[in-house]
């Protein structure tokens, strides 16, 4: 776990129950294992706050952007220590994806995120857009610090932008935005997009309760093995890691 999450994980676990209050609590201390500068993590902390705001005036008392978010970024841990890509990437790195793949949310109107039933065409749509925000939000802040001379900064943005643009595509090559398939999506996009669809099922949206384990294990491993998902990360040893860690998460 990132030292950021270990120093404030009571603070943070406080945000997700809802009670924003502990918000001034979280300091700037973020190092990321090494690779994120202080500059970078106060850029974090602005996101912290971006996203409960946007979640406050949504009112979503579930289904929280802060809180997909997190889970996000926990699962993207537990995929990169089974796969091996934690050694590729840096913990640090995957779970930092995981923290701002939604980040373009703050872009979508409160009406459609907020919305307690299906979404039509037009508000697919925009909603859709999420994900070309998200990846211009981290372009932005690649940018803002080039001029620091850090470059622990710019390699980790640099290594998560395009894999968070790519969280919608499916392995088909029926996903969005760009239509791409196969390993045309940047391995840790097809990470994020099995954690994303993971903590997505296990969780009470606005929509519709939590899909059972069972339901969420054939979405998974069945339905969506090589259409929506890499074959290679629908195993049943990865899928019984995620669901460890799911209920570690719940009993905490």
């Amino acid at each position: 776990m990132l030292p950021f999450l270990i120093a404030h994980q009571k603070d943070l676990d406080a945000l997700l129950d809802g009670n924003f209050d502990v918000i001034p609590k979280i300091e700037l201390d973020l190092d990321l294992q090494g690779i994120c500068s202080d500059g970078l993590a106060a850029h974090l902390y602005k996101w912290i706050e971006r996203i409960i705001a946007k979640d406050r005036a949504v009112n979503m008392g579930i289904d929280t952007i802060f809180g997909h978010s997190y889970g996000v970024s926990e699962y993207m841990a537990v995929i990169g220590e089974y796969t091996g890509a934690a050694n590729t990437y840096g913990i640090a790195v995957l779970k930092l994806a995981g923290l701002l793949h939604d980040i373009g949310k703050t872009g979508i109107s409160n009406k459609i995120l907020g919305k307690q039933g299906p979404l039509d065409e037009g508000e697919r749509k925009a909603m859709n857009r999420h994900v070309d925000y998200s990846e211009k939000f981290i372009e932005a802040m690649e940018v803002e610090t080039s001029s620091s001379g850090d470059s622990g900064d710019r390699y980790a943005l640099r290594l998560i932008k395009r894999p968070v643009g790519d969280h919608h595509e499916q392995f088909n090559g029926s996903g969005y935005s760009r239509g791409r398939k196969g390993k045309q999506i940047s391995e840790i996009g097809r990470m994020l997009a099995l954690a994303d669809a993971y903590d997505a099922m296990n969780t009470d949206r606005v929509y519709r309760p939590a899909l059972k384990p069972e339901i969420v294990r054939h979405e998974i491993l069945v339905k969506g093995k090589g259409r929506q998902f890499d074959p290679a990360l629908c195993e049943e040893g990865l899928f019984a890691r995620l669901e460890a860690r799911r209920l570690d998460r719940a009993a905490a």
